[in-house]
């Protein structure tokens, strides 16, 4: 299995500390009640943007378009659309926030990813 180190990635993602303590209660908690920005809708509405566009380069040049992708943290969904809209095949998506998936299926119901993954619970 490939593992994508390009220079695009390393521009785009800035490295995490070795270790993050997390309480997945509080994770969940958090991200279900946002509103406004950073909302599952808010995204869904701004759409497809240039981490959108990142993403899908980096695939495009280093995966065939039939190749599993899961996307963690998808949100609302916009870049699995993306890649959908691309001609990728087989796409997953994992959210902590359950919410985003019904305002996936509202936002995006004619061209969904082949797989919906159930938020982590």
């Amino acid at each position: 299995m490939p593992v994508l180190q390009s220079d695009a990635v390393r521009r785009h993602f800035t490295s995490l500390p070795e270790s993050i303590h997390v309480v997945p209660d509080s994770v969940r908690n958090t991200w279900t009640n946002w509103a406004g920005e950073y909302s599952p809708a808010y995204y869904a509405h701004y759409g497809l943007n240039e981490t959108s566009t990142v993403i899908r380069d980096i695939l495009s040049e280093h995966l065939p378009r039939d190749a599993a992708v899961l996307e963690l943290g998808c949100g609302s969904g916009r870049h699995l659309e993306h890649l959908t809209n691309s001609g990728f095949e087989n796409l997953s998506g994992v959210d902590i926030n359950a919410e985003a998936f019904d305002t996936m299926r509202e936002i995006y119901p004619t061209s969904p990813p082949t797989e919906r993954s159930a938020a982590a619970q």
